[in-house]
């Protein structure tokens, strides 16, 4: 039950990020590991929450701990601090640098 509190209230906040405007949005190719709570966690530590669509909700629920290159559209929300990648499109990304799977 935590965990499924914890995505919604993280997608709700997405929602409200986009509904109420972000301070700027731009395409981006983000490689990170997938977090259980609806985030994509770069090697540097940067986290970006996933939006609440198709795609997001995919990586959210299918690839947790996984690692991905996912494109789509980043938001920035500075009053709290939130980075918001809206995924178009994903691959999981093996320590060898072969794919081994297509999210499109």
């Amino acid at each position: 039950m935590k965990t499924k509190r914890s995505v919604l209230l993280t997608m709700a906040a997405a929602s409200l990020i986009f509904l109420s405007g972000a301070a700027y949005a731009a395409d981006a190719v983000i490689v990170g590991d997938v977090g259980s709570e609806s985030q994509l966690i770069t090697s540097d530590g940067e986290i970006y929450v996933l939006a609440d669509t198709e795609k997001g909700r995919e990586l959210s629920t299918d690839y947790v701990g996984e690692t991905v290159e996912a494109q789509g559209s980043v938001a920035y929300e500075e009053e709290d601090d939130l980075k918001i990648i809206t995924v178009a499109s994903f691959k999981v990304v093996v320590p060898d640098g072969l794919d081994e799977g297509e999210g499109e």
